[in-house]
């Protein structure tokens, strides 16, 4: 009997220990678009660490640039961007209405918190002169990715994968 109480105990203190608190996190990564002169491509990277998991504290989450290009955060997360950029653009990820201008060479640090679930792209539009002006607004997007006269100004970079809590 008292073995069966002491492995109680210590199965009740193992599964409250390994349950993580539910608390958001705070977390931030530094990234880089790359610009490709031979193939005329862009590239998203971690600068800090390529390919890295991070440590996402309290709820045992990570969030990860790596081949695939997703960062995953959880639900409630406030997440940090810091961003510079070869080119000249905008940089926005869907479903967040989160736009921001971004000149070539020059850093741009934004923070948002993830509380909309689900997976999400990051988008970089390159600004050709008029045609930036022309683009229209951020919810007149649509699919617009796949019309052969945007395909040169939206590119795909990665996307934001946020899970619930």
């Amino acid at each position: 009997m008292k073995f069966l109480i002491l492995n109680l105990i210590l199965l009740t203190g193992l599964i409250v220990g390994c349950s993580g608190s539910s608390e958001p996190s705070e977390a931030s990564i530094s990234l880089a678009i790359k610009y490709d002169m031979n193939s005329h491509e862009l590239s998203l990277l971690s600068v800090d660490e390529p390919n890295k998991d991070y440590d996402m504290g309290s709820h045992n989450q990570y969030y990860a640039l790596n081949d695939s290009g997703v960062i995953k955060l959880r639900q409630g997360d406030t997440f940090t961007i810091n961003l510079t950029s070869e080119v000249a653009g905008g940089f926005h990820i869907h479903g967040y209405d989160i736009l921001n201008e971004v000149e070539a060479d020059k850093s741009l640090t934004f923070t948002f918190v993830a509380n909309a679930t689900g997976k999400y792209d990051m988008v970089f539009h390159r600004f050709m002169g008029e045609k930036h002006q022309d683009h229209g607004d951020h919810q007149d997007h649509g699919d617009m990715s796949k019309d052969e006269d945007h395909e040169d100004m939206e590119i795909v970079l990665g996307s934001i994968e946020v899970f619930p809590n």
